[in-house]
């Protein structure tokens, strides 16, 4: 069997799962050693007009280039870089020991004396009366 004859069903069935793919590098290096034989076959013209037609598509549907991916890629590894060492800072920062807090002050509560209001009881204003009346004598 021939790389350019397809697999029928009677020698993929004989090969097994395990003789296709040990024999799929053979193929694909096959493969490719025909595509680029064809593609030299082409004249030089057409390959240029089949690269810039490929540069349009490629521009027209966003795609990054190879140098920007790559640019990307570098960007995304020195950001990694700046995560991990925070994060390790972070880490040493929660692990470091905490100096022991000062026990706070009491704060003075103070009395606040509050007039009676209009919902107060007859006995609060009563008694708020009688304090006030004490009070001036």
């Amino acid at each position: 069997m021939t790389t350019t004859e397809p697999m029928t069903q009677q020698s993929s069935d004989s090969q097994g799962i395990g003789g296709r793919v040990r024999s799929l590098p053979v193929a694909i290096v096959a493969f490719q050693q025909r595509a680029r034989s064809q593609w030299l076959a082409i004249p030089e013209q057409v390959r240029a007009a089949f690269d810039q037609l490929l540069e349009r598509v490629r521009t027209g549907l966003d795609l990054p280039s190879r140098g920007e991916v790559s640019d990307l890629v570098t960007r995304i590894d020195e950001l990694d870089r700046k995560l991990a060492a925070m994060q390790a800072a972070r880490a040493a920062a929660a692990a470091a020991p905490k100096p022991a807090a000062k026990p706070k002050a009491k704060a003075k509560t103070r009395s606040v004396k509050t007039k009676p209001g209009p919902t107060a009881g007859k006995a609060a204003r009563r008694s708020a009366i009688a304090k006030a009346a004490k009070n001036k004598s």
